[in-house]
């Protein structure tokens, strides 16, 4: 199957503020990052605070530029575009943000919001511009009354039903979603999540769904990559994924997962509460040799400390970045 999106050795170096006697520091955002997800498909990316995801989703969108690395779009490598094309190609790609009430303008009402991204790819469209605003409200389950309104007058789930519409108006091939429902309450997450997958069917649409939360990537993705500290440590199929994590950082997020909304885990050995690790301040630092996670790992020994893993293959597609794989 042809690749939509093709990531290739992704890269994102921030330099840290730095005081008059201290040394600059450099923190690695992403490193060596590569991924493809074809035309239809769910890539569900997951990881903690500070593992590069909200980064990741900037650089697919050419928000930001990466220090190396290539991300195609149809082939495209989306950096290498002037800017004038970069803004047509927009209408292929486009995205849904984690909170409507902060990426929806205020002072704005419903029909100008979601005509953005028109405005921007297609300009000129003139009567057919109201239309298609229209068209994309009533995918999402909202009528032709919303377009006069401003987002105050509307539900946080019906905002970000307005959020998703305004990324559908061009018709693209791949939404990225970052923490899309995040900011909702429970009982309009499954809403929102059902919408989504109901317009992937109708659609034929590519979602890269960016969440730290396992059981919403869980419902919604094919394919899962777990990221910690910039780098893919696990990627394979979501079921498999699930079912059986090669890493212990993988392990250690499903084992977090609600009893009530989690599939059962084939491991017999995992860490015990007392080892079990969780998310600190180091997570945000760069790394100074060895596994990224060996200092939390509950299984790691001297060469866990020493030596990086490489992303090496487990499995029909699977692979883990690990010197000892649980599977």
């Amino acid at each position: 199957m042809t690749a939509l999106l093709d990531v290739a050795g992704l890269t994102r170096r921030f330099h840290l503020a730095h005081g008059l006697i201290e040394r600059p520091r450099i923190l690695t955002a992403l490193d060596d990052v590569s991924f493809t997800l074809a035309h239809g498909r769910s890539l569900g990316v997951v990881g903690g605070s500070g593992s590069g995801k909200t980064t990741l989703a900037r650089l697919v969108m050419a928000l930001d530029k990466p220090d190396a690395g290539t991300v195609r779009l149809d082939g495209e490598d989306l950096n290498a575009l002037a800017p004038a094309e970069l803004r047509r190609r927009r209408r292929k790609f486009q995205m849904v943000f984690q909170d409507p009430r902060g990426s929806l303008d205020p002072r704005m009402r419903v029909e100008r919001i979601v005509a953005e991204p028109l405005d921007v790819a297609e300009p000129g469209l003139g009567s057919a511009r109201r239309e298609r605003v229209a068209a994309a409200l009533e995918a999402v389950g909202l009528d032709r009354s919303a377009l006069s309104l401003y987002p105050h007058q509307f539900s946080g789930g019906q905002r970000q039903r307005i959020a998703i519409a305004r990324a559908l108006v061009t018709a693209p091939a791949l939404v990225v979603a970052d923490e899309p429902v995040s900011a909702l309450d429970v009982s309009v997450q499954a809403q929102v999540l059902n919408l989504m997958m109901d317009l992937q069917r109708e659609r034929g649409l590519a979602y890269l769904f960016i969440s730290h939360d396992l059981a919403v990537v869980e419902h919604i993705a094919d394919d899962v990559i777990v990221m910690h500290r910039g780098r893919i440590v696990e990627q394979g199929p979501a079921e498999a994924l699930f079912r059986n994590p090669g890493h212990p950082y993988t392990l250690s997020l499903v084992e977090a997962i609600s009893p009530f909304d989690r599939m059962p885990v084939d491991h017999t050995v995992s860490p015990s509460p007392a080892l079990r690790p969780r998310p600190s301040a180091r997570e945000m630092l760069p790394s100074s040799g060895g596994c990224s996670y060996a200092g939390s790992c509950p299984f790691a020994s001297g060469h866990c400390h020493r030596e990086t893993p490489s992303l090496i293959a487990t499995g029909e597609d699977r692979r883990v970045a690990c010197l000892k794989p649980l599977a």
